[in-house]
């Protein structure tokens, strides 16, 4: 990991890089205290699939999937009084082995038996914010 001043400085490149250069960026990362800072949309990925896709202010202030939620609970907090939410057991445990249906449903709290039979794919839930959920609708709006 880099010291925090040379990563925001080499952030801060980047980001003149791309205005000054009129070009595009794919900013791969797992740290989403950045992504609002450097990217104008975020792509969240689980398994090698598009879980949800957005607006990066749209999907960080209210994720539709059950993944993009546990990656943001488990974003720290730089508050000692702020007390962290333990991430649920079921998020926590294995999930390493492949199966049909849905990639997450092994690990996901919202999980149904259509879950496991079929992989959503990505659906527009709101204008330009895409959810891969069988169930997003009932449990995100």
């Amino acid at each position: 990991m880099l010291d925090v001043s040379v990563r925001a400085g080499i952030l801060r490149l980047l980001q003149r890089l791309v205005h000054d250069g009129e070009m595009a960026m794919v900013f791969i990362t797992h740290d989403l205290s950045i992504v609002a800072s450097v990217c104008d949309e975020l792509a969240v990925m689980y398994r090698g699939r598009f879980v949800e896709h957005g607006p990066v202010a749209e999907v960080l202030r209210r994720p539709l999937h059950p993944y993009t939620r546990a990656l943001i609970a488990a974003v720290p907090v730089p508050d000692p009084s702020v007390t962290p939410v333990p991430l649920p057991a079921k998020l926590l445990a294995g999930g390493a082995v492949p199966h049909r249906g849905c990639r997450f449903a092994p690990r996901c709290d919202f999980a149904i038996a259509a879950c496991e039979a079929s992989e959503p794919g990505l659906e527009d839930v709101v204008p330009e914010h895409r959810a891969a959920c069988l169930r997003v609708r009932e449990i995100s709006l």
